[in-house]
């Protein structure tokens, strides 16, 4: 009887490494209950973001971000891109009417997807997506929760969704969305308007490449 292979004998498994990306979607409400927030606020907010990520190669190189606005209608403004890529943002249009939840969580959940999917493509592999959402958290009158559900407990993407507001934001609405313990605070009831969300982003990117 012939022994066994020792370990050294056995073929070595071929490894391929695959670069991390971690997608961050910036959603911002614009419905009617945002309309005391200001349209220049709000687009100070996401360039902010692009700075911050773009003036630092490394959280450029393994971040994708996407913005995209909703109320009652859904649109994508940013693509998920590099931010270093993208050389002008365009400006959200306020809206009148009030701000579906459902259908914005529905919506991202596909973005989301798609997304994820082409990462894989290319051969990268795609880190739990992080969602910040803009919203002073005053849907309109309706179901939300189980697209909220869906969108967290995705088997494809399951993401983080971490919810920023202004002075005067409902947060007991806005802590039923934010499923990123550990970060999401109240004392961010805060105008973000002077907050600066370039270190927040890398903050989050550092908790979630370390988890």
């Amino acid at each position: 009887m012939l022994d066994p292979p020792l370990e050294t004998d056995l073929p070595l498994t071929p490894w391929t490494y695959q670069p991390e990306v971690l997608l961050v979607f910036l959603v911002v409400d614009v419905g009617v209950s945002m309309k005391g927030i200001g349209i220049p606020r709000l687009n100070q907010i996401s360039s902010d973001l692009f700075q911050g990520i773009a003036g630092d190669p490394l959280l450029d190189d393994k971040m994708r971000v996407s913005v995209i606005e909703f109320a009652s209608e859904f649109e994508v403004l940013v693509p998920v891109s590099t931010a270093s890529s993208v050389n002008q943002l365009p400006g959200f249009v306020a809206a009148e009417s009030p701000s579906s939840y459902g259908r914005m969580f529905r919506r991202l959940h596909g973005e989301l997807y798609s997304a994820i999917a082409a990462i894989e493509r290319s051969g990268r592999r795609a880190l739990r997506p992080c969602v910040l959402l803009v919203s002073q958290g005053l849907p309109s009158v309706e179901t939300w929760r189980d697209q909220h559900a869906a969108l967290c407990g995705a088997t494809i993407s399951p993401s983080w969704i971490i919810p920023l507001g202004f002075t005067g934001a409902d947060w007991t609405s806005l802590s039923l969305i934010a499923n990123f313990p550990g970060l999401y605070s109240q004392s961010w009831v805060i105008d973000l308007a002077s907050v600066p969300i370039g270190p927040l982003v890398s903050e989050i990117s550092r908790i979630l490449t370390h988890s």
